[in-house]
């Protein structure tokens, strides 16, 4: 029995096998296991390699990757607070892992523990090989410079023989290896030369013993043992016997003899056979696998180390350009980019991409208002707004708006010129076309024949008779045709007549001259009388004219002769100048008085008094030197007693002519027959209320009792009741004679059966035309899932189901289970929580949908660090992501190195020592000496070697 009690060793024990992996010791106190058990746990292998695949080492079946997958996901279950994780794995050596294989497992390990993580491995036997392949596996694991620190300690790799199913060499050696991990600091602890185990105490110790075997020989070197910490093996060198290179020549170590075994190869798995290539002598790993076509692929999934499958995917294509569909051709193998259908409306769109989509654009609007764009033939086509022009319209486009006018001009067309004689008749045929009717001429008289000219669309009178009377062939311009009438009894009659009044006058002798029509007149007298000197004298115009007695008056005689302006002529231009005598009024002292106004006579002027006569016989006109006469009411128009009118009293006019001024009554009439006419001396004439609208008691109005106006024409006032009418069949209207009429409800509007309005009970309008009211229930909105109620008017609903599903004793609600539906009975679903990109869902009963994160956003450094200068960017599985740059730091001066500070993401400056600053300054100056200057973009700056005198 041996018993690893934590936290003493805190070790735990998993078999790996073909078949799936166990926990023969989990990590949980108070283990014990006996020998049996631990040596069942630990190591058990075939005594024929490979023929037993229910062993955990048989040669074909050991993989570092799956055990260290394994015990990655043993140790994530550990609560232990320690900082770091060893994992121990005990091999054959005969293991297949590549390289990445390892690494990849340690990857994995690392993230599942979130620890720092040292493998140590023991192997089964003496085999430098291992050795060699396990330096090979932490060469790799340096250069691929993972984050995580995974250590292949290659000082704990302990070379033992374990005699297979030896339980007490494996106690011992489990009991040793993890004393020794367990305890000190390394073989630096216990020098560089310690073959033996060191101990939690530091002490390189001997083995506890060098196990033997039939195939070689172990002492402890130097003697004696007591001193000597390293065995001494002595292998057994087997002759080569030639088996070709898929055989392997080896120490039987049960029978020590040298024997001839196949080389072998890994085990089938879901996705390969292994054979052994007798050309190579290499194990050829073939596919079990095909690809459909070139683009539908199978690949071996090897996310499960322990049972890898093939599984089928599609060749992944680059994303496409906008608005391009990536898809893989199957003939080629290739990615092919096509364009996204093109769906047009109309064959007129245009379109464009935008955010990975179509967008579609019809044509583009007209500039011009009077062209719409419609799509012909494939072509934005503009076109006219307006009907087509036709042998009967013509219509014309303005800002949009069709106006249409009549195509037919208002006269014909006959070769190039209008006809003015014909005229548009309004009237047009899509056939014949235009109609015009022609202009009506009519003669004066029978004299002409009338026609109209359609040049001039003038009517034009042509003549039957010469317009002048004819002897012998010569006009006589003086006898013009009379063209009243030519043609007495059908037959042509012309007759004349004198053209001109030429008749003279006493002072005019006047003649008509035929060849020219005109009249001539010669004066009998001169125009004005002649001087001796046979000049005329403007001042005497001719009068008269009589053969040889021609009178002449002067032009600046004033008439009447008592004018009382005086004149003179010049006889030279006959002008006439005026004199005015005296002022229009009689003026004393610049005192004009308007009373003696200005007469004059042969004798000169002269002043009289002023005659003053009323315009009206009830006015008195009196003569004010200031103003002339003035007219003032010899009666006022209103009778007035102490200065007070009385409008109601009028002035009989035909007293104005006597002495005493007489009134008479005003009279008044009524335009409503049920009003009376008052006068009243201050306003005048007036009306007032004879019979009032509503009959009237002792100056109490009823409103029940409204006036029949025809009674107002007799001499009794009298009342009809007033009639009252409900707008509503509940309501009863009844007259108020102090209000008139009013309504009263018939029925309730809600149902009163106890004193107390039920709310929830509502008038049947239609009942109120029966003698008895009616009610019905309110209606309330239901839900598939809820009973609705009504409760003092208000409805509410109750549900039938809970939202969500009850549990447990205290039926507490599961968010995880939401009610789907009640149709038959209250059916729940499982909630479907929505997936976030880089989290892990689940659905937690009492909160509902809860995501993990599956790596933290910034990449993980030791100590539970991040560098922050690096984003998570894809994550694969849980804490499986990868990691890109965040940030982008940049130096424009030669002298700094600009870098991400991992701490909190930003770019810190730092200087280059990688740069010559001497070099890169440079002096052509010898007096000058190069300085290093951050502040200056090159970092360089120059300094005088000499200070100034």
């Amino acid at each position: 029995m041996f018993t690893i009690s934590p936290p003493t060793t805190n070790v735990g024990i998993i078999t790996v096998t073909p078949t799936g992996t166990n926990v023969v010791l989990p990590l949980t106190s108070g283990v014990t296991l006996d020998d049996a058990v631990a040596a069942t746990g630990g190591l058990i292998c075939c005594n024929t390699i490979g023929s037993d695949a229910s062993k955990p080492c048989c040669n074909s079946d050991v993989t570092l990757s799956k055990g260290i997958v394994a015990a990655g996901a043993e140790l994530a279950k550990s609560t232990r607070k320690y900082t770091t994780a060893n994992i121990l794995l005990i091999t054959f050596g005969g293991f297949t892992d590549t390289l990445s294989q390892v690494t990849t497992a340690l990857t994995s390990a690392q993230v599942s523990i979130n620890k720092i993580l040292n493998l140590f491995v023991v192997a089964v036997g003496r085999d430098n090989t291992l050795l060699v392949r396990m330096n090979a596996i932490k060469s790799q694991n340096d250069v691929l410079n993972f984050n995580l620190q995974t250590d292949v300690n290659l000082y704990k790799v302990y070379n033992r023989v374990i005699s297979r199913g030896d339980s007490l060499s494996l106690n011992t050696n489990i009991e040793e290896v993890t004393s020794a991990i367990c305890g000190g600091n390394g073989d630096a602890s216990c020098g560089l030369h310690c073959c033996g185990d060191c101990t939690c105490g530091t002490v390189c110790v001997p083995p506890v013993r060098c196990r033997l075997s039939n195939c070689f020989n172990v002492t402890l070197t130097p003697s004696p043992p007591t001193t000597s910490t390293c065995c001494d093996y002595k292998f057994y060198t087997c002759p080569p016997i030639d088996g070709g290179l898929c055989s392997v020549t080896g120490c039987d170590f049960a029978t020590d003899t040298c024997k001839l075994t196949p080389k072998e190869c890994p085990k089938p798995n879901s996705c390969y056979n292994y054979t052994c290539n007798i050309k190579t002598g290499n194990c050829d790993e073939v596919k079990k696998f095909s690809d459909y076509d070139l683009c539908n692929l199978v690949k071996c999934d090897l996310s499960d180390p322990l049972n890898p499958r093939p599984v089928n995917y599609t060749k992944p294509c680059s994303t496409p350009p906008p608005c391009y569909i990536a898809k893989c051709n199957v003939s080629t193998g290739l990615c092919d980019y096509t364009p996204k259908p093109v769906n047009l409306p109309t064959p007129c769109h245009t379109y464009q991409c935008i955010n990975n989509d179509y967008v579609y654009y019809p044509c583009n609007a007209s500039s011009d208002p009077c062209y719409s764009v419609s799509c012909i033939s494939g072509i934005c086509t503009p076109v006219y707004k307006c009907a087509l022009n036709n042998i009967c319209t013509n219509t014309t486009c303005v800002k949009g708006v069709c106006i249409s006018s009549k195509n037919c001009p208002v006269n014909p067309i006959v070769n190039g010129s209008p006809d003015l004689c014909r005229n548009y008749s309004n009237t047009c045929d899509q056939i014949s076309g235009c109609s015009y009717s022609q202009k009506s001429c009519s003669p004066p008289s029978s004299c002409y024949n009338a026609s109209c000219n359609s040049n001039t669309g003038f009517c034009v009178n042509t003549p039957l008779c010469p317009l002048f009377e004819t002897n012998n062939g010569v006009a006589n311009l003086c006898r013009p045709l009379i063209t009243t009438s030519c043609k007495i009894g059908g037959k042509l009659v012309c007759n004349y007549t004198n053209l001109f009044n030429c008749s003279s006058t006493s002072c005019l002798n006047k003649t008509c001259n035929p060849s020219v029509g005109v009249c001539i007149t010669t004066e009998v007298c001169p125009p004005y009388k002649l001087k001796s000197d046979q000049s005329y004298d403007m001042c005497q115009v001719r009068q008269t004219c009589a053969p040889g007695n021609c009178t002449f008056v002067s032009p600046c005689t004033i008439s009447p002769p008592s004018s009382c302006i005086s004149t003179t002529c010049n006889s030279t231009n006959g002008k006439c100048t005026s004199v005015t005598l005296g002022t229009p009024y009689l003026t004393v002292n610049k005192v004009v008085d308007k009373c003696s106004p200005r007469f004059c006579n042969e004798s000169g002027a002269f002043y009289g008094k002023l005659n003053c006569t009323a315009s009206y016989i009830c006015n008195v006109s009196v003569c004010n030197s200031s103003i002339g006469c003035v007219e003032s009411p010899k009666c006022p128009a209103f009778e007035t007693i102490g200065g007070v009118s009385n409008v109601c009293r009028l002035l009989d006019t035909t007293s104005c002519a006597t002495t005493t001024c007489k009134y008479y009554d005003r009279l008044c009439t009524s335009t409503d027959p049920c009003k009376s006419a008052i006068c009243n001396a201050t306003t005048g004439c007036g009306q007032v209320i004879r019979c009032p609208d509503y009959e009237t008691t002792a100056g109490v109005k009823n409103m029940c009792k409204f006036l029949n106006r025809t009674s107002c024409n007799t001499t009794t006032c009298q009342y009809n009741d007033v009639l009252c009418s409900s707008t509503s069949a509940c309501n009863v209207s009844v007259c108020d004679p102090s209000v008139g009429c009013v309504q009263t409800r018939k029925c309730a509007l809600f149902e009163n059966t106890t004193g107390t309005l039920d709310l929830c009970r509502l008038l049947n309008v239609s009942s109120c035309s029966t003698p008895n009211c009616q009610y019905y229930n309110k209606s309330c909105p239901s839900s598939l899932c809820n009973v609705s109620s009504c409760s003092g008017g208000v409805c509410s609903s109750t549900p039938l189901c809970s939202l969500l599903e009850l549990s447990g004793p205290q039926n507490t609600p599961n968010k995880c289970r939401p009610l789907s539906t009640c149709t038959s009975g209250c059916v729940y679903r499982n909630e479907t929580c929505i997936p976030k990109t880089c989290y892990t869902t689940y659905c937690n009963e009492s909160q509902g949908c809860l995501y993990n994160e599956m790596c933290p956003k910034n990449e993980p450094l030791p100590n539970n660090q991040f560098d922050y200068c690096r984003i998570r960017d894809v994550c694969y599985s849980m804490g499986n992501c990868s990691y890109k740059n965040a940030v982008s730091c940049t130096s424009t001066k030669a002298c700094q190195l600009s870098t991400c500070n991992p701490s909190n993401g930003t770019c810190i400056i730092t200087n280059n020592t990688g740069y010559d600053w001497k070099t890169g300054c440079g002096s052509i100056d010898p007096c000058m000496i190069p300085v290093y200057n951050l502040s200056n973009p090159t970092c360089c700056s120059l300094t005088p070697k000499c200070l100034p005198n």
